[in-house]
């Protein structure tokens, strides 16, 4: 672990929450911030490990060697102990209330929880048949590789199946290595904890099936617009008001929910949500200066305005070029 003060508590408070003896070990690796003294401080064993200053602290820059070599070192200290498994969980994942056990009873060689790889793709944290498993479907599978989360069975590691330098992670190697002597992989896919990333992207991580249903949620803003249009041809002016009145709530809310995730959501996804709130607006200038009953809206046309300028001013700041 390096450099995870930011998320230990959390972390710390889930592995309680297993309600499962176990012995603890973490090594320490090129830390700079609180993270030693966070998990002395609470009872953990803790090993020290630097390779010095050659490796950087930066997410995704350290050096994949370094890291088989540190969870070998872990291997050893399992093995000295008198353990049934290793339960390896990267210190950035929080795994749910008692989900360890339920990777126990399987009684697998080596079994997982599932993850995202980044809360904003759909890659997970398992192999089937070579490539990543996208569309994942709910039970326990077998698979090909997995990493982050999982449990490994002690006949596992006294057999010396270890980690060893791969250029997409360490855990290919050691999956690789463990299905050569004759050891099944599989992942518990309801089991799926919060993959927190980094501190930026964390309530990404919780809600990225809303933002899908956010867009599904504008995907019908689109089916909207012609029915306004007609309602508003054949002027039934009363039920043109009622629908655009609803759907004037429904941009605040939007706009409120989504102002703090526009540096994290695609691109594209803002650009389609920008299309509909325009195509909208331009509903209500004409509705306001094409007959008489626009007055009698004004207010609600005001709102609405006010709620797409504040949405407009926010994208803007990230997304100049796209509105």
């Amino acid at each position: 672990m390096r450099n995870r003060a930011w998320v230990l508590y959390r972390y710390i408070n889930a592995l309680k929450r297993q309600n499962i003896e176990m012995e603890t070990c973490f090594i320490v690796n090129d830390s700079v911030d609180d993270t030693e003294s966070i998990m002395r401080n609470n009872g953990f064993k803790v090993i020290v490990k630097n390779f010095g200053g050659d490796t950087p602290h930066a997410r995704g820059k350290y050096s994949k060697n370094n890291l088989a070599i540190l969870r070998n070192i872990l291997l050893k200290e399992f093995l000295k102990s008198d353990c049934k498994f290793l339960f390896s969980v990267d210190t950035d994942i929080i795994i749910p209330d008692e989900s360890l056990m339920k990777l126990i009873n399987h009684n697998k060689d080596i079994v997982s929880m599932l993850i995202k790889n980044h809360p904003t793709l759909k890659a997970h944290n398992i192999f089937v048949n070579g490539t990543h498993l996208t569309d994942v479907p709910d039970g326990l599978i077998p698979v090909g590789m997995t990493g982050a989360v999982y449990l490994i069975n002690r006949r596992v590691i006294e057999k010396g199946v270890k980690y060893s330098y791969h250029e997409l992670g360490e855990d290919i190697p050691f999956c690789q290595m463990a299905k050569e002597k004759g050891f099944e992989i599989f992942c518990d896919t309801r089991l799926k904890p919060i993959h927190v990333y980094n501190e930026n992207l964390e309530l990404v991580a919780k809600t990225s099936s809303s933002i899908n249903s956010l867009l599904e949620l504008l995907g019908l803003c689109q089916k909207l617009i012609p029915y306004l249009e007609n309602e508003l041809q054949n002027k039934n002016y009363a039920d043109a008001i009622k629908i655009l009145k609803n759907f004037s709530g429904s941009i605040n809310t939007i706009t409120q929910w989504l102002i703090p995730y526009f540096n994290v959501i695609p691109n594209t996804k803002i650009k389609t949500i920008i299309k509909y709130v325009n195509q909208v607006i331009e509903i209500f200038i004409n509705m306001l200066q094409n007959n008489e009953h626009g007055k009698n809206f004004l207010l609600e046309a005001k709102d609405l305005k006010q709620c797409y300028l504040n949405l407009h001013y926010e994208a803007k700041k990230y997304l100049v070029q796209y509105i």
